[in-house]
């Protein structure tokens, strides 16, 4: 859910933005991506306006942060920013400096995002133990679930990163909604074929021939990125035959 594009007055107090003492004393010199420490400290600061318990933010609205898109020097409306915008989170929640939630809001899944801390993972996990409110502007958010990132995933059930994979599955995000990328890697555990190009080769498979209901995993969480575009796709077969 958007978080309130409300201007403010240049005489209104500002918003008290708090940064995990853990991302200040450890993680913030592991990061040697820009596009990671930006992403990061927006969630921080998206966070800390968005007026919910424990601090979160939506995926739409770090996507959607002017702040942000001028930081990248790009335009809200490109693709790529959103592309950059969304592997960054990715390689945040790897990072743990910020935790990936599964929020149900009015009907549908919503990916959102937590700054890491003791007290936030704390709240975090009272919440999903006894499933409750998380209340956000106008609307009442039911916790789901908690979420690793594609990375994290990747390693936990099918192998060891390296950096060639690493090239690979952030060309994959920006071709598929990262839900796809989940159930395709769910889908090569199941079948035990735990390796890239299996993933790879489903993925294609459902951008060649789409994805019927038995195609979706029960457990898959998140809205797509972006709609996926067959013809850039091709194009990008054609350009690496």
């Amino acid at each position: 859910m958007p978080v309130s594009k409300r201007r403010r007055s240049p005489n209104a107090p500002q918003t008290n933005i708090p940064v995990p003492r853990e991302f200040l004393t450890q993680r913030i010199a592991e990061i040697d991506d820009p596009a990671e420490l930006h992403v990061t400290l927006a969630v921080f600061r998206l966070a800390a306006d968005a007026g919910s318990s424990p601090p979160g933010v939506s995926e739409d609205s770090v996507v959607a942060d002017s702040v942000l898109a001028r930081t990248f020097h790009e335009d809200r409306k490109s693709s790529k920013l959103s592309q950059r915008i969304r592997r960054g989170l990715q390689y945040a929640v790897a990072r743990e400096s910020i935790i990936q939630v599964v929020l149900e809001i009015d009907g549908h899944d919503e990916r959102w995002y937590v700054p890491s801390s003791p007290d936030n993972r704390e709240a975090l996990e009272r919440i999903l133990q006894d499933p409750g409110a998380w209340p956000t502007a106008g609307t009442n958010a039911v916790l789901a679930a908690t979420a690793p990132s594609i990375f994290s995933l990747y390693e936990k059930n099918i192998g060891i990163l390296t950096p060639l994979l690493t090239d690979q599955i952030e060309t994959a995000m920006e071709l598929y909604p990262l839900d796809w990328i989940e159930d395709a890697i769910r889908e090569a555990v199941t079948y035990n074929k735990r390796n890239w190009r299996y993933v790879q080769r489903v993925l294609e498979n459902w951008a060649v021939n789409g994805r019927g209901e038995g195609n979706h995993h029960a457990t898959s969480r998140g809205s797509a990125p972006e709609p996926f575009d067959p013809s850039r796709y091709k194009q990008r077969r054609r350009s690496s035959a």
